[in-house]
């Protein structure tokens, strides 16, 4: 029989949750679980339930050291009393590896989960609430991992599980909530809004006590139509979601203040969508572009392509210094004007595409004072409408994420830059941006010291090997393609530092400022090398390439890449070479 304190307390927890006052449920559970202690003892189920739900009660408050100190309690005891092979120790691992997903954790998390799975599978099945439950928290932690392929099969386990009890309705939308996330990022984002809109029929129809998960189904559909620009259908969804979490939650909820957050940017944004440009003749390539694009291409493309405008993205990216932002009153002379370009399918290419195209040709070609662009000779194919396909083999042969080691060694930073600058304007279908995110992650680990590697052998031999032997020799020819090596690997090295993907030669200068690992100092040193006679200061010249290989020596032992004391570049490549785990890109040579 319950202990009466027990069951008074247990009333206060309910009346609690029911004002979501989560806080206040502290104290409570500190209660129940001294007197459960002093009644059952600790190993009673009671103790256990307790530990449980105060763990997660902590969790939920992020909490996460407290949480933790009353979850492995929870696991051990459960361990105890039912034993390894049990459903409800297998329920204690989930909410550890719960606990563990939220800590950013995801290995260790990972391995509680599959853990619980097979316990789940040998005992309960795989049809069972609990199993459901499981594969809707695995999907999260894969999401959490950005392995979004992997967690939508098993949130369909979870809604195939729900979906046969009706007493499960709002779970069910939950998880249908769940998956909005998944679709987006595989480029799904017309499923993305239909379980949008699903889970807010479910939360509707439960009100009462799901106001707080209908008025987040509604931020986040308002939230997917702002991403698209697509404001006034945002501003709709935001504002109920104001509307209902004022009335029935108050004005001091985060759910109406983040409501509230959200409706007036969408509100904002409604009001400068016509004319919230404000060019100027001293205005970038690249904000000229995206206000051509939204002011005059954008209300035709709603009106006469409406249809396929979902399958549609926008923007700028490419060659060209305005794709960069360092274009200026010296780089209008070519390839400058009134630009933009339109990335669609190469499926939907013979569907609609010469419509577009022709639509497009008839835009008026000057806008905001600017004339027409002026291609020049060697300019062409860089604006228009392109296949999503095509603009990414255009620039690196592929047109999708490398997905392997081998492959991404055989891209190189200036083409990944080129690919990857700019600005994306809208995605509406996601594909194009989804593509462009994985490429912006850099190179994986292994890849990048690799090429470090590479870079810090090149350096020395270019930098302390041949160029003071060419200036010994009195070869400046060979000097000057020896320093020009050097500039070059350095530079690359430092881009690769920092997991930025070196520009073309041009601007390698103007993107060192911005980088914060060793970027400014490079420039500023290499401005002072470029202005040194080879003849006449070969000595200074010596001294700064050195002390330029000193910086980088330090940056690379202070990241333990290096234990080398040598100061010569050679040296510290077989380090780096080290630290690969990728046998074969390990042991290939370095200098090949």
């Amino acid at each position: 029989m319950l202990d009466p304190r027990l069951k008074e307390l247990y009333k206060q927890i309910e009346e609690i949750e029911a004002r979501e006052a989560w806080p206040e449920l502290v104290p409570i559970y500190e209660k129940s679980i001294k007197i459960s202690l002093e009644v059952y003892g600790e190993n009673h189920d009671e103790t256990l339930a307790l530990y449980t739900e105060f763990g997660g009660l902590l969790r939920n408050l992020h909490r996460y050291e407290e949480s933790m100190t009353y979850l492995q309690k929870a696991v051990a005891l459960s361990l105890k009393l039912k034993g390894k092979n049990h459903p409800d120790y297998a329920s204690s691992l989930v909410n550890m590896a719960n606990l563990l997903r939220e800590m950013e954790y995801h290995a260790e998390s990972e391995k509680l989960f599959l853990q619980a799975k097979k316990i789940y599978e040998d005992t309960i099945g795989n049809h069972a609430f609990p199993y459901a439950g499981l594969c809707n928290n695995l999907g999260l932690l894969y999401q959490a991992m950005g392995r979004y392929q992997e967690a939508i099969p098993l949130h369909m386990i979870c809604l195939d599980i729900l979906g046969t009890d009706s007493s499960h309705e709002v779970l069910y939308g939950i998880t249908l909530n769940n998956l909005v996330e998944p679709y987006k990022h595989t480029g799904q984002k017309d499923k993305a809004i239909l379980m949008l809109q699903r889970a807010i029929t479910i939360f509707k129809k439960y009100i009462d006590h799901a106001v707080t998960l209908y008025a987040g189904a509604l931020n986040n559909l308002g939230s997917i139509y702002y991403e698209d620009k697509n404001y006034k259908k945002a501003l709709k969804y935001f504002e109920e979601a104001v509307s209902i979490s004022k009335e029935r939650l108050g004005i001091d909820s985060e759910s109406y203040k983040n409501s509230l957050i959200n409706y007036e940017v969408a509100k904002e944004k409604m009001k400068q969508e016509k004319g919230s440009f404000h060019i100027t003749q001293e205005s970038k390539g690249l904000e000229l572009a995206e206000a051509y694009f939204f002011d005059i291409c954008y209300p035709m493309l709603e009106r006469e392509l409406a249809e396929y405008l979902p399958r549609m993205a926008a923007g700028l990216v490419g060659e060209g210094s305005e794709c960069y932002g360092y274009d200026d009153m010296i780089s209008r002379d070519h390839d400058f004007g009134p630009s933009f370009q339109i990335y669609i399918p190469a499926e939907d290419i013979p569907i609609y595409g010469k419509k577009l195209r022709a639509e497009v040709d008839k835009l008026p070609t000057s806008y905001a004072g600017f004339g027409e662009r002026n291609t020049s000779t060697y300019g062409g194919g860089r604006i228009g409408l392109f296949s999503i396909e095509d603009f990414y083999d255009k620039y690196l042969s592929i047109h999708e994420v490398p997905s392997s080691n081998s492959i991404w060694m055989q891209l190189t930073d200036i083409p990944l830059s080129t690919a990857t600058n700019g600005k994306v304007f809208m995605d509406n279908l996601g594909v194009f941006s989804e593509i462009r995110k994985g490429l912006l992650k850099h190179y994986p680990k292994d890849v990048q010291l690799k090429k470090m590697a590479i870079e810090c052998m090149q350096i020395a031999q270019s930098g302390q090997y041949n160029l003071p032997r060419s200036l010994k020799r009195g070869q400046l020819v060979a000097a000057h393609h020896a320093l020009d090596a050097f500039m070059e690997h350095y530079s690359s090295m430092i881009y690769l530092l920092n997991k930025i993907y070196r520009p073309y030669y041009k601007w390698e200068q103007e993107g060192l400022k911005s980088l914060p690992v060793l970027g400014s100092s490079t420039m500023v040193a290499m401005n002072q090398i470029a202005q040194l006679s080879l003849k006449d200061q070969s000595e200074q010249l010596i001294f700064q390439v050195e002390n330029l290989c000193k910086k980088l020596i330090d940056v690379l032992r202070a990241r333990q890449l290096t234990f080398s004391s040598s100061d010569f570049l050679l040296n510290h490549g077989p380090e780096l070479l080290k630290r690969i785990e990728d046998p074969i890109l390990k042991n290939s040579n370095p200098w090949i």
